[in-house]
């Protein structure tokens, strides 16, 4: 028999209310993060520590005990950084690569970025599938937890705004038709929840990863985590992503 799993956290960028393919100001810097840091971190990254500590926060896990796991889903990750190195050695050669860059090219760094600033040592993973990005990270996040690989997992979902990509679609006729947004959930069991008096926001009865959102203007690879973000913050007319099964019961 599976475990019952629930969300005791959830956050999601842009803010409620924010109009679709506007700049939204990014999260303010959580407590206890250096600024420094911050400032040497990329928008990517910002947006996804952003959302990742109010996640945490909601659900009382500050600091996130030993056991607490982390999977980041993201389409095309920092793809100005991969960009940016892939050029450099395209027109000065590979003795010349940027190391600068190369540490943010790879999809992880997200993830090992969150890793050092929250103190999360155990299970880490990151998962790239396209416009399921997110629906792949809960997916991944959930077995963790029913395998007892984490007893606990904060779950990130984040795509940025590219001017790399931005100018490959002006190329081909397209204008404006990219996305961005971050969001963040904790999932565990309900008897771990319970056990600690956490709130629980909503409970998970299944993922489909495969039932992708149909691509539009500012869809992108957290669009589906951003919703079921919204839907567990209990955001007026917000409805859980047609991928992922809820309990009957609503939120708050």
């Amino acid at each position: 028999m599976s475990r019952p799993l629930c969300v005791t956290g959830a956050a999601f960028w842009p803010p409620a209310g924010a109009t679709p393919g506007q700049a939204s100001p990014e999260p303010e810097v959580p407590d206890g993060v250096d600024p420094r840091t911050v400032r040497r971190s990329t928008r990517l990254g910002r947006l996804a520590l952003g959302v990742a500590s109010e996640a945490l926060v909601q659900a009382r896990l500050t600091p996130p005990p030993e056991g607490t796991g982390l999977v980041v889903g993201t389409a095309l990750a920092d793809l100005d950084e991969t960009a940016g190195f892939l050029g450099g050695i395209h027109v000065r050669g590979a003795r010349f690569a940027s190391p600068q860059f190369f540490q943010r090219s790879v999809h992880g760094a997200v993830a090992g970025e969150l890793a050092i600033l929250f103190g999360l040592r155990g299970f880490n993973l990151t998962v790239s599938e396209g416009l399921s990005s997110g629906e792949a990270a809960l997916e991944a996040g959930a077995l963790a937890v029913r395998a007892g690989r984490a007893e606990r997992c904060l779950i990130v979902a984040v795509d940025g705004r590219s001017q790399a990509l931005t100018d490959a679609l002006a190329a081909l006729g397209i204008e404006g038709g990219q996305g961005e947004g971050a969001a963040a959930v904790v999932l565990e069991t309900e008897e771990g929840a319970r056990s600690r008096g956490a709130e629980i926001l909503l409970r998970l009865e299944g993922v489909d990863a495969r039932r992708r959102p149909a691509p539009t203007v500012h869809t992108h690879g957290a669009s589906s985590l951003c919703q079921l973000a919204r839907y567990a913050s209990g955001v007026p007319g917000a409805a859980p992503p047609a991928s992922v099964s809820v309990g009957s019961e609503s939120p708050k």
